[in-house]
């Protein structure tokens, strides 16, 4: 466990170096900023296919009523 996190401590590093910044900022912008705003994009896109889901399986129930 601890070799992953000092390969993931180095990537940092590098993208670190690779951009001319700290491994601090690097650090926020992926934990603080990428991250949050993947996962909150990965539960509207979850919520809006159930949401479809939901409405498709209605309808298909209302077709088969008829």
């Amino acid at each position: 466990m601890e070799q992953i996190f000092d390969h993931c401590v180095q990537f940092l590093l590098w993208l670190a170096a690779l951009f001319g910044t700290t491994y601090k900022t690097i650090n926020v912008v992926l934990f603080c900023m990428i991250l949050p705003t993947i996962q909150i994009s990965t539960l509207v896109m979850f919520i809006s296919a159930r949401r479809k889901l939901n409405k498709f399986r209605t309808d298909v129930h209302r077709f088969q009523e008829l």
